[in-house]
């Protein structure tokens, strides 16, 4: 990870997300299917998403429900499979859960400050305002109901177009990860068609 500055003065950018009617709906079928909740499902998507586009084989996310908060960390590889995926997300997600803590109380048991200072990217199911995104490099807020919230991005790091591709290349591994969820994560569609 790097470094970060005293204080967090970035620009966030946010930008609103909605998959495609008929994703959404396979997205419910199978995040019902796993024992798991559609915002769950879609972690999960973003962890695969994170994993094609970074190649990080250990990924630590923050979690953030109501105000709770916990640390998800994702082991993947390219041989792992969206439905392997989606139960180490329902293993981890337990343990986060029992574990999560409020704000104050996650960053004096890790020594820190800041929430940005222990994870750069943060999943929640909440409607954030400008200062509780501030730091992250990357919000996935699910908050709309499935498959529809807000990503909000580093505008210093990212520039419209590329966070743009950022959502094309979720939703399209997404839709490919359900179509075969027993294919190795480094096989799955990745590029939207325009891109291809």
């Amino acid at each position: 990870s790097r470094a970060r500055p005293p204080e967090a003065t970035s620009a966030r950018t946010r930008l609103p997300f909605q998959l495609p009617s008929e994703l959404a709906r396979a997205l419910r079928g199978a995040a019902q299917e796993a024992g798991l909740t559609p915002f769950d499902a879609l972690i999960a998507a973003f962890g695969a998403f994170l994993y094609r586009t970074t190649r990080h084989r250990d990924l630590l996310l923050g979690l953030r429900e109501g105000e709770r908060f916990a640390a998800l960390r994702l082991a993947l590889s390219g041989e792992t499979t969206f439905r392997e995926l989606l139960g180490t997300v329902q293993h981890e997600l337990a343990e986060c859960r029992a574990h999560a803590l409020p704000l104050k109380e996650l960053l004096r048991v890790a020594h820190s400050t800041r929430p940005d200072n222990l994870f750069q990217v943060l999943v929640t199911s909440e409607k954030l305002n400008g200062k509780d995104s501030r730091g992250y490099d990357l919000v996935l807020a699910v908050h709309k109901g499935p498959g529809a919230g807000t990503f909000v991005y580093d505008a210093e790091l990212f520039d419209p177009r590329v966070a743009e591709r950022m959502l094309g290349h979720i939703a399209t591994l997404l839709a490919a990860a359900l179509a075969e969820p027993d294919r190795p994560l480094g096989e799955l569609a990745f590029l939207t068609e325009a891109e291809r």
